[in-house]
């Protein structure tokens, strides 16, 4: 069984300590201690994007850094194309199995690149549309 909470106390520390501002991302950080906690132990609750992070970087970081940015760019856009095949003409278990994948390598580049996922997400998206501001997008420029 793999653990979740030594892959997030050790991530937690090495990648996204360095970007703890205040108590209340320490009680962040906290809670999803518990939530992997919970998780390692059966309950069925969600991945966490934070956990998922957590745990391509124990399983792949050394390999990935060693690789760099431009190589596990091209591998991301290989997944990409792999993507777009199964949506053309695969069965939804390859769908799945090709979101995951380019999932996967999205959140092993900002591994590479040290960027916390949830904290851009929520920097970006958290408020509402990054273009009008709403919840509901009201934009015109994208349909």
């Amino acid at each position: 069984m793999l653990c979740f909470m030594s892959v997030h106390d050790d991530l937690s520390r090495r990648h996204f300590g360095k970007g703890l501002r205040d108590s209340t991302q320490v009680a962040c950080v906290q809670k999803n201690r518990d939530i992997a906690q919970a998780k390692a132990c059966g309950s069925g609750l969600l991945m966490t994007l934070a956990e998922l992070q957590i745990l391509i970087e124990r399983m792949y970081s050394e390999k990935d850094r060693q690789r760099g940015t431009a190589a596990t760019f091209l591998w991301f856009c290989e997944e990409v194309g792999e993507l777009a095949a199964a949506l053309r003409e695969g069965t939804h278990e390859q769908k799945s199995s090709e979101f995951a994948d380019v999932l996967a390598w999205l959140v092993t580049l900002a591994n590479v690149n040290d960027v916390d996922l949830t904290a851009a997400i929520e920097a970006k998206y958290g408020q509402g549309c990054p273009g009008c501001g709403n919840i509901v997008c009201t934009c015109n420029a994208k349909p």
